[in-house]
């Protein structure tokens, strides 16, 4: 966490870090979504909001995420391992999972690491959650293969944009399921 402002954390790239190329393509990646949404308030991951230099290095700046009573947000997978996730009302987490899903299409963000400890849970009330992306913003191009060359058509096609997305969400959906099953036991 920031020292000076709560609402801030710092990322710091671990020195053992080979390639910090993948945080520099997240920045730029960000704000061109910004600049492309920026009439609309998007609350579904954490936004950048710059560097400070640390003891440890340069640290990226981000938005704590908060749940409505103001207390830090926690991850998705802390729900799950805690099986804390049976609070939520009936397949509450599964809707908010849908809905991040719907924004990601709609305003053409996505994230490239989507895996339940970079999803916040935030309370938004007693009864309802928002899925945040806190990490892995962009669309990682891991080689030169036809899917690779015609990635930047997400921006352009919502059929293109939601198989995407739906590719990227099977693994995160299937724990979830699981997770679900296992709590009901």
């Amino acid at each position: 966490m920031h020292p000076q402002n709560r609402n801030l954390c710092i990322k710091v790239i671990k020195a053992s870090c080979e390639n910090t190329n993948f945080l520099e393509d997240e920045i730029k990646y960000y704000r061109k979504i910004q600049e492309r949404n920026k009439n609309y308030t998007l609350t579904f991951f954490s936004h950048y909001r710059g560097t400070i230099e640390t003891n440890l290095g340069i640290g990226y700046l981000y938005d704590i995420i908060r749940d409505h009573d103001g207390k830090i947000s926690l991850s998705l997978k802390s729900y799950i391992e805690t099986r804390a996730i049976k609070e939520f009302p009936n397949s509450l987490s599964k809707v908010a999972l849908s809905s991040l899903m719907d924004k990601m299409v709609k305003y053409r963000v996505f994230g490239y690491d989507v895996y339940h400890h970079n999803l916040l849970c935030r309370l938004v009330n007693n009864n309802e959650i928002e899925l945040v992306l806190i990490d892995g913003l962009g669309i990682k191009v891991k080689s030169s293969s036809i899917r690779s060359r015609f990635a930047f058509l997400v921006d352009y096609s919502e059929f293109i944009a939601r198989t995407r997305v739906e590719s990227l969400f099977l693994p995160l959906s299937k724990i979830l399921s699981d997770s679900e099953k296992n709590t009901n036991m």
